[in-house]
């Protein structure tokens, strides 16, 4: 029995929905089955998404929330994963922190994009000499380079904030207590 002509396109649009559907959940299989790692790597990588867009729903308690009663308590069922110097819960920080670690990795990642993009671009519009010295000095040069060697680099020409210089290479100091240098002076 032919449909009428209205109801064509949404029969076909039907059809099509339920074949898209169809294609995707084949292609899920096909991963899981044929690359278990990379799917392993997708699933975490959704999760860790997730966990960054739902931190105000998933976390227990607020993420500077101070409670001098709870200085380093360990891991209860009030804080899963404790306190730290200040009473703060740290899963809560953990939780709160995927926001900055996804937004950090964009950002490096959308940057390096737009730079190797731009010079691919430059480089194959003009070839010839212009293509020769952007990849055999700019490219190469930037591939040679210790990643390490060029932040410190940075953070001696103070192009890095001062205040963020030991963030840009990864080097944390916490504060320790000070002890009394004289034995007398504490007894």
């Amino acid at each position: 029995m032919q449909e009428p002509i209205a109801l064509q396109p949404l029969a076909e649009e039907a059809r099509l929905g339920e074949l898209g559907r169809k294609t995707s959940t084949r292609f899920i299989t096909r991963l899981v089955r044929d690359k278990p790692l990379g799917a392993f790597g997708g699933f975490l990588l959704l999760l860790f998404l997730l966990i960054a867009v739902f931190a105000d729903v998933i976390a227990p308690q607020p993420y500077d929330k101070i409670s001098f009663a709870e200085i380093m308590d360990p891991p209860s069922p009030a804080h899963l994963l404790g306190t730290d110097y200040l009473g703060r819960d740290l899963l809560s920080r953990m939780i709160y922190g995927a926001r900055v670690s996804i937004f950090v990795a964009l950002s490096a990642v959308v940057g390096a994009t737009l730079i190797s993009v731009t010079l691919g671009i430059v480089s194959a519009w003009y070839g010839g000499t212009v293509d020769a010295l952007i990849q055999r000095f700019l490219v190469n040069t930037w591939i040679a380079l210790p990643s390490l060697l060029v932040l410190l680099t940075l953070a001696s020409m103070s192009l890095v904030v001062p205040a963020r210089r030991r963030f840009a290479i990864g080097r944390r100091t916490v504060p320790a207590p000070s002890l009394p240098t004289d034995p007398e002076a504490s007894a």
